[in-house]
């Protein structure tokens, strides 16, 4: 219990260190074999304590941010604020042309 404890706390913080590492490397760092190290971080990308994507052809993991619920929220606000944007633009810009279109064919 102790060892698993142990190999996914220093999983944990190499993945705040490292944004891309290999299986082999990271198994020396923690001092495991490469398939104990990948079952370990897969147990850890599944719970998503880490996040993480493993290239297991190129033996290369690719570590990224765990977002929370609250980080995710905001951005699809954020995305979402951006589309309302471009379309209330587009409806404006249409309107003008519209006005423009309507001037010359009447003038």
């Amino acid at each position: 219990y102790q060892r698993r404890v142990h190999g996914e706390h220093n999983i944990r913080v190499i993945s705040a260190y490292y944004s891309r590492l290999s299986v082999g490397h990271m198994a020396r760092l923690i001092n495991r074999a490469e398939e104990e190290t990948e079952d370990l971080l897969c147990n850890l990308v599944s719970a998503k304590l880490v996040g993480a994507k493993i290239n297991r052809v190129d033996g290369i993991i690719d570590f990224t941010q765990v977002k929370t619920a609250a980080q995710q929220l905001n951005e699809w606000n954020d995305g979402v604020n951006r589309v309302l944007s471009l379309v209330g633009n587009t409806c404006h810009l249409i309107a003008k042309e519209q006005m423009v279109s309507r001037t010359r064919h009447s003038g």
